[in-house]
């Protein structure tokens, strides 16, 4: 089986404290072929990232070897742009996602719910993520890897990539809780940048392009910890969103993060009236927003502090 690796996957298994490395680990005992693509590269390395990182990165997954986004993953990604119901503001994830289907690849990614609708894709899905132990490290030569046996899948597929040593790492599972968070905003890029930063932390991310996405996720979806609303989107605007929230018994005790920019103080008031948890106003600190969702969503200080250090 050939494994494409999301950018949520690298920066879980080789940032901080390395929960998912583990699980990749294991995946690579058995024999499968880990690859991903420039797009991902590309949103891996444009960080930040320390060079310890980048040189445990090359070790597993060489920059060099990516599978590069040619005119074949250009035209399988505008059709599955044409058929999603919901493609506006998916750019990058649809590129991504063709990388891997005409690679024949199953996608690994943390933010599976991103990527279900896709056409044509399949997704890689661990029974779980994360195991305890030391930080790992990364030798480029083959060596001992710790391999649970309640994960075992045949193949006769050789290792084509460095071996992950963790030194001392159990095998047991015990999963650090994720929070689920969901973010609604209509500037694509936005949302991106806060997915990318949460999502070094035990946070998981689910990204909506204007008020209407926002309602249909929270309906569908029980498990949100946490929102992050922009106050001006299309269709319903934040303050709609707020509104609803508040007036919903399931989710009137939600923690809501009001993004605002300067001169929106009628909406503002307007949001503290309905009940609003906090607010940010753009343009705003990334650590600082990470802070106030790790806080709000519940996570352990010492959690906090790692993934902040």
């Amino acid at each position: 089986m050939i494994v494409h690796l999301d950018t949520s996957v690298l920066i879980d298994a080789l940032t901080g404290p390395r929960r998912l490395l583990p699980r990749l680990e294991r995946t690579i005992a058995a024999g499968h072929v880990i690859a991903t693509s420039t797009l991902v590269m590309y949103e891996w390395r444009r960080g930040p990232r320390t060079q310890e990182e980048l040189d445990d990165q090359e070790s597993l997954l060489p920059a060099g070897e990516a599978c590069a986004f040619g005119a074949a993953e250009a035209g399988a990604a505008a059709q599955m742009y044409r058929v999603l119901r919901r493609a506006r503001g998916r750019d990058m994830d649809v590129a991504i996602a063709a990388c891997a289907i005409e690679r024949g690849a199953r996608l690994w990614t943390l933010n599976c719910d991103d990527f279900r609708d896709m056409p044509g894709l399949e997704l890689y899905e661990p029974a779980y993520l994360f195991a305890p132990g030391p930080r790992p490290s990364i030798t480029a030569a083959p060596g001992s890897v710790a391999f649970d046996e309640t994960f075992s899948i045949q193949t006769s597929s050789p290792i084509t990539r460095a071996t992950l040593v963790s030194p001392g790492a159990t095998t047991h599972a015990n999963d650090m809780q994720q929070r689920h968070v969901l973010v609604a905003d209509d500037e694509p890029h936005i949302g991106r940048i806060i997915k990318m930063k949460l999502e070094q932390g035990p946070f998981r991310v689910t990204l909506a392009y204007d008020g209407q996405e926002a309602i249909d996720v929270l309906e569908a979806q029980s498990d949100i910890d946490l929102v992050l609303l922009d106050l001006m989107m299309p269709n319903l605007s934040g303050l709609d969103v707020l509104a609803r929230i508040r007036s919903t018994d399931r989710l009137k005790h939600l923690p809501c993060i009001i993004l605002t920019a300067a001169g929106q103080e009628a909406q503002h008031q307007r949001a503290m009236e309905l009940g609003a948890t906090e607010f940010l106003t753009k343009p705003f600190s990334p650590k600082k927003l990470y802070a106030r969702a790790a806080e709000l969503a519940g996570v352990p200080v010492e959690d906090l502090d790692a993934d902040l250090s």
